[in-house]
């Protein structure tokens, strides 16, 4: 039996009022379960990265006794209008349908389906479109078929968003501070920003018995890293080995702080204070980091 977890960050909006009777075509998300009508309260807008479009649908009012709650995942690889078919086992398009009891829960990847996507719209930032599928697991005593299921107007979270960050000014600026990351700017001026409610930063310090010593301590979007070198006549220095953590997080989010931290730990870095910024420049890579 083939049940995968897969990680998505969605942000959830209230949807229908539970004492009313749901109208399936007015309700952001609907579908039969097994001929059933599932309206969960609570559905998401959903991120669309790397060719991969993924959200859900989250029921957090028990309807059925028992504390029964329903969760549904979707991700459809490489989204297109019209027929998107479920593939599961070339870890495709899929989707995943959680039954919890408690707290407590099954979670079986459909074994068939497909979705129709009506309208795909990445600029604008919405999609819709409907969907069924089978979970047939007979070794396990588990079928659910959901049929007439469709998602109406979800929205596409934006990822990548200029960050607001909240210093106290200091009574002069030099390298030795604490850096709020402001992004990668491109060579044609634009600006690559981190991702949407993380703050990145690095905290510079001098060695109190040697001036040349620098320590940088700092915070990607998720993971923490650190590492000392020495400052060079030039404003130069020249990067060996950095300790980061391992934590987890959304693709978009690693794949940023994998671009952050390999930056900084590449050959030499140029290092400019223009104002209140400070600009790292490395000539292995077009951008500049900004701080």
């Amino acid at each position: 039996m083939k049940f995968t977890k897969f990680l998505f960050i969605v942000s959830f909006v209230i949807g229908c009022d539970s004492t009313d009777e749901p109208t399936p075509s007015k309700e952001p998300f609907s579908v039969l379960i097994n001929g059933e009508l599932f309206t969960p309260d609570r559905s998401g807008s959903a991120s669309y990265y790397n060719g991969r479009l993924g959200f859900g649908a989250i029921d957090t009012i028990d309807r059925v006794g028992n504390d029964e709650k329903f969760q549904i995942f979707f991700t459809i690889l490489n989204p297109e209008l019209g027929i998107n078919s479920i593939d599961n086992f070339n870890n495709t398009s899929s989707i995943q349908l959680y039954r919890w009891i408690g707290r407590q829960g099954v979670g079986p990847i459909a074994t068939s389906g497909e979705f129709q996507l009506t309208e795909f719209d990445t600029i604008n930032g919405f999609f819709s479109g409907s969907f069924n599928c089978i979970f047939d697991y007979p070794d396990h005593d588990i079928y659910y078929e959901l049929t007439d299921g469709q998602f109406n107007d979800f929205t596409l979270s934006e990822l990548f968003c200029e960050p607001e960050l909240s210093f106290e000014e200091p009574d002069s600026i030099s390298l030795f501070n604490n850096w709020g990351l402001i992004g990668f700017k491109n060579s044609d001026g634009s600006y690559s920003y981190p991702p949407c409610g993380t703050e990145s930063r690095i905290k510079i310090t001098q060695d109190l018995t040697e001036n040349s010593i620098a320590y940088f301590q700092g915070k990607g979007p998720i993971n923490s890293f650190s590492f000392k070198h020495q400052i060079l006549e030039n404003n130069t220095f020249i990067t060996d080995g950095i300790a980061t953590t391992r934590v987890g997080g959304s693709e978009w989010q690693l794949d940023y702080e994998g671009d952050f931290i390999s930056f900084l730990s590449n050959d030499i870095i140029k290092i400019n204070l223009d104002g209140d910024r400070l600009i790292l420049t490395n000539k292995a890579s077009d951008s500049q980091l900004v701080l």
